[in-house]
């Protein structure tokens, strides 16, 4: 056989090898469930060698060697060190350094398909250590998406992101000044879950990508130009599951239909929020959307169907409300002066509101709790709601119609005391708790079997808990509004209930640990606000009075506030004011109410007297504050 036969046997058998080592099938990729080295110090029998100008000369020098210890990339020739075994769901650890000058080299995570790029590079998505941009994400015939997509992967007019030749393949990490002088060991660290890439560079979290492309491979060490060295080169399991990050977007919809049911379905979407978050800072091309949702079975399509996104000329624009952290701010600012406004407008009828409920007796001879309750949550909350609505202020999604709404959250401290929020259970029998949202959850009813958890699987878990919710629910109500006549004793409390005493031991239990009920000497009396039939006239006077002071702040104030807030992003966009009304009445309503507890009129959820602090409770029969005006 010619010397030229078995050089290029051997060449052909040495690229088979490689391409079979790194093409391998999907299934031998591997999840780690203890941490090894790589590369186990001595010679590098883990990985297989990829370096192309070797196929023509095979005396060229090694472009990777173990020396003192480390391995070392030598830069040239360029070219590849591929790992023999794929994996997937890893922790990879990285110790680094450039003993010479800085240069260029990289790790690659998911490698497939050798030489897939420039007859160089293995299909793969690069982690780059070039010395000062460690973190980089190169795309190299994969792809993977980062928020901002327009800031951090730069293109030019007539490129397009993705990971092919002539594509803009760069994204920029996150932070500069995370790399040690040269000469010093660098750490770095890369997390692979599903189709997310997380990169710390000693310790600074670097770069975060999702909707990878692909989600196991290969991992290669890069030849690259410039001698690197590594001490440490360790793949493990996977940090824990990190506790869900909180959400980018709450949102809410009114109305009903198919549309609605689609955006319960899409708005989960970390990608979907995040996108819509961008478009609502500025418009979008098609190009920015479908790489922000690369990775989802979400389409710029489907949310146009549904009225959130909107195109005109060439970009995507915001089609609903969406209100920003900074919309907040402008709403919050402008409310706390409306609000203080309606709280003045409410306090000259203050005389009349308290006579009307201190004549009605009730149990409890709290005036300022049911003065809470009748004001600020049925007058103000429930009673506003429709004024605003009536007067087209406000848009609330009716048969046939959908209306949906999203806004960055604020931190819980920012709506502390902004009472403005019921929770409600609402058939004959009533109960209430009304505050603030930043004491949540709640310890009244009906929010104490919301989390209630039995030990039982779905659905019977389910059924079971809206049977013990609503059979306690009943009961609780019934003994509260049998105590409406004033104090009982046990006997006369199973009387008025027709449930049997020792039954009833059980339930004044609980009551009393809410502080719904107190005893004394064997009598139990309310101490929260119960109201029935008797109570209904008061009711409505007091209604008439939070309505009076509504529609003179209505007459005076609104058209100023609106035209104050087209300042807002959904204005911006065309969006009606009336779509985003709901959070602006919260605001001035919820502000008026904390003034109304300072002024004195209502009672104090926060009183340090109180146990659970931050809301009211109530019970009631519906019939007493049904009813629009």
């Amino acid at each position: 056989m010619s010397k030229h036969v078995v050089i290029t046997s051997f060449l052909l058998g040495s690229l088979a090898l490689v391409a079979t080592t790194v093409a391998q099938t999907a299934d031998s990729a591997v999840t780690p469930d203890r941490t090894i080295g790589l590369w186990n110090g001595k010679d590098l029998s883990n990985w297989v060698a990829d370096v192309p100008k070797r196929d023509a000369d095979p005396s060229l020098p090694a472009s990777f060697v173990v020396r003192g210890g480390m391995l070392v990339s030598l830069g040239k020739p360029e070219g590849h060190l591929i790992t023999k075994q794929a994996y997937r769901d890893y922790r990879l650890v990285a110790e680094y350094r450039f003993p010479g000058a800085g240069g260029n080299c990289g790790i690659l995570i998911h490698a497939s398909t050798p030489r897939a790029l420039y007859k160089m590079f293995p299909k793969s998505i690069e982690v780059q250590m070039q010395s000062g941009n460690a973190g980089d994400f190169w795309c190299i015939q994969e792809d993977i998406a980062v928020p901002d997509m327009e800031t951090r992967r730069p293109r030019k007019p007539t490129e397009k992101w993705g990971g092919a030749e002539g594509d803009a393949r760069r994204i920029l990490n996150l932070s500069d000044g995370s790399e040690k002088p040269l000469g010093e060991w660098n750490t770095m660290v890369v997390e692979a879950r599903g189709d997310t890439v997380t990169v710390w560079v000693n310790g600074t979290l670097v770069n975060r990508g999702h909707g990878a492309t692909a989600s196991q491979g290969r991992i290669a060490v890069q030849a690259e130009g410039t001698e690197v060295e590594f001490r440490r080169i360790e793949i493990g399991p996977a940090a824990a599951a990190p506790a869900a990050d909180p959400p980018i977007l709450e949102y809410s919809s009114s109305g009903s239909g198919p549309a609605a049911a689609e955006f319960n379905r899409l708005m989960p979407h970390r990608a979907v929020q995040a996108l819509l978050l961008d478009i609502a800072r500025a418009p979008r091309d098609r190009a920015y959307v479908d790489a922000a949702l690369r990775g989802t079975d979400v389409t710029a399509e489907r949310l146009a169907a549904i009225g959130l996104i909107r195109q005109a000329d060439s970009a995507y624009r915001l089609a609903f409300s969406l209100l920003t952290a900074e919309d907040r701010a402008v709403i919050r600012t402008a409310a706390e002066r409306e609000g203080r406004l309606l709280a003045g407008y409410v306090l000259a009828h203050r005389q009349a509101i308290e006579s009307l409920i201190t004549e009605a007796k009730l149990p409890a001879r709290d005036v300022k709790a049911a003065a809470f309750f009748l004001v600020g949550c049925v007058s103000l909350d429930w009673d506003g709601l429709n004024l605003v609505e009536d007067r087209k202020y406000l848009a609330r999604g009716g048969e046939g119609e959908f209306i949906p709404s999203a806004w960055q959250p604020v931190p819980p401290e920012d709506v502390r005391r902004l009472y403005w929020g019921s929770h409600n259970y609402h058939d004959s029998l009533a109960v209430t708790t009304f505050g603030d949202h930043a004491a949540v959850p709640r310890v009244g009813l009906p929010d104490l079997f919301w989390g209630m958890k039995l030990a039982a699987p779905d659905p019977v878990q389910a059924r079971a808990r809206r049977a013990v919710e609503g059979l306690v629910r009943r009961e609780a109500t019934r003994v509260m509004l049998a105590l409406r006549d004033g104090p009982k004793n046990l006997a006369g409390l199973a009387a008025a209930v027709g449930s049997e005493q020792e039954l009833l031991k059980d339930m004044l239990a609980l009551l009393a640990s809410l502080d719904y009920v107190a005893e004394s000497a064997g009598r139990y009396e309310a101490r929260i606000t119960v109201l029935d039939e008797r109570d209904r006239g008061m009711v409505r006077q007091v209604r008439q009075l939070g309505r009076k002071a509504m529609e003179r702040w209505a007459d005076e104030r609104y058209a100023a506030l609106a035209s104050e807030l087209e300042a807002l992003t959904p204005r911006k966009y065309g969006v009606p004011l009336s779509r985003s009304f709901y959070w602006v009445w919260h605001y001035i309503f919820g502000i008026a109410n904390r003034e109304l507890v300072a002024a004195g009129l209502f009672a104090d959820p926060y009183d340090p007297g109180r146990r659970f602090q931050g809301f009211l409770p109530s019970v009631y029969k519906l019939n007493v504050v049904q009813g629009r005006f």
